[in-house]
C-alpha cells in the first residue's frame, strides 16, 4: 500500500503562524512562544503528550541515568536529559548498562595510527586557540610529569600476545577519553583535553557522527566519565562505545 504524505517547511509554518490572524494561529503563537521561552530559560523542552504515552519507560530511563551518576554529582537536569536523548533509539540501552550486558567491543576495525606526538600537537593547538579566546591559562595542558600523554597513548595502543588490547576504533576512542579525563595527566584542563582528544581521534578515524556527538552530548558524557567510580571503568567504556 502506498500513499502520499504532505510535508511542510518549518520556516514557512512559523512565518504563516506569526502572520495569520485567526484563533488557531493565536493558539500556535502562544504554544511557540512558550516553547521558545522554555528553551531559552531551561535549555531544553519536553513534549509532555509524547512522554505521557510512554511515561513508565521515560521514568525508568531517568532513574537509570541518575544511577550512572555518583552521589553529590554536579550534573544538572539538562545533562541527564541529554544522556537520555542519546539513547533515544533504544530504551533498552540503559537497561543493558544496568545489567552490564552492553557490547564490549566496537565494530570498526580499520587501523588508525595514534602517536603521542600527533596527539600532543593537537592538544597544543587546542591550548593556543583557547588562550587566544582568553578561555584558558598557561597551566592548561601542562603535563604533570614528562611522558604523561605518551603513557596514555601507550595504554590505548598496547598489545598483548601480538594482538591489540583495544582492536576497534570505538574501543580506542572510549579509552582515550576515559584515560585523559580520569588519569589527570595535566595540571589543568583534563576534561576539555579528554573531550577534544576523543573528537579528534574519531574524526581521524572517520567515525565522528556530529548529529549524535553534539557539543552538549560530549559535555554530558565527559562529566559522566569524570564523576564515575573508577571501579566502573569497563562499564563506562562500554557506555561510551554505545554512544559513538
Amino acid at each position: 500500500m502506498t500513499r502520499n504524505v504532505e510535508h511542510y517547511n518549518l520556516d514557512l509554518v512559523l512565518s504563516v503562524g506569526y502572520r495569520v490572524n485567526s484563533k488557531k494561529a493565536t493558539s500556535f503563537r502562544q504554544w511557540a512562544t512558550k516553547t521558545l521561552h522554555t528553551y531559552v530559560m531551561d535549555g531544553f523542552a519536553i513534549d509532555k503528550r509524547r512522554v505521557a504515552k510512554q511515561y513508565d519507560q521515560f521514568a525508568k530511563a531517568v532513574e537509570s541515568v541518575k544511577r550512572l551518576l555518583p552521589a553529590g554529582s554536579s550534573a544538572d537536569a539538562q545533562t541527564v536529559l541529554e544522556l537520555i536523548s542519546l539513547f533515544s533509539d533504544t530504551w533498552l540501552s540503559l537497561d543493558a548498562y544496568d545489567k552490564d550486558s552492553m557490547p564490549a567491543k566496537g565494530s570498526t576495525t580499520s587501523r588508525v595510527k595514534l602517536t603521542a606526538d600527533a596527539l600532543g600537537e593537537a592538544l597544543r593547538a587546542l591550548k593556543t586557540n583557547l588562550l587566544e579566546k582568553d578561555e584558558a591559562t598557561d597551566l592548561f595542558g601542562q603535563e604533570r610529569s614528562v611522558g604523561s600523554v605518551a603513557g596514555i597513548v601507550g595504554n590505548v595502543m598496547q598489545s598483548f600476545g601480538g594482538r591489540e588490547v583495544y582492536p576497534t576504533v570505538e574501543e580506542k576512542a572510549a579509552h582515550l577519553l576515559y584515560f585523559v579525563v580520569k588519569n589527570h595527566p595535566f595540571s589543568d584542563g583534563n576534561k576539555r583535553s579528554g573531550a577534544y582528544a576523543f573528537v579528534w581521534f574519531l574524526r581521524r578515524a572517520k567515525r565522528l557522527d556530529t548529529k549524535r556527538i553534539t557539543p552538549v552530548a560530549l559535555t554530558a558524557i565527559t562529566l559522566l566519565v569524570a564523576e564515575s567510580n573508577p571501579k566502573e571503568k569497563n562499564r563506562m567504556a562500554r557506555l561510551i562505545m554505545a554512544l559513538i
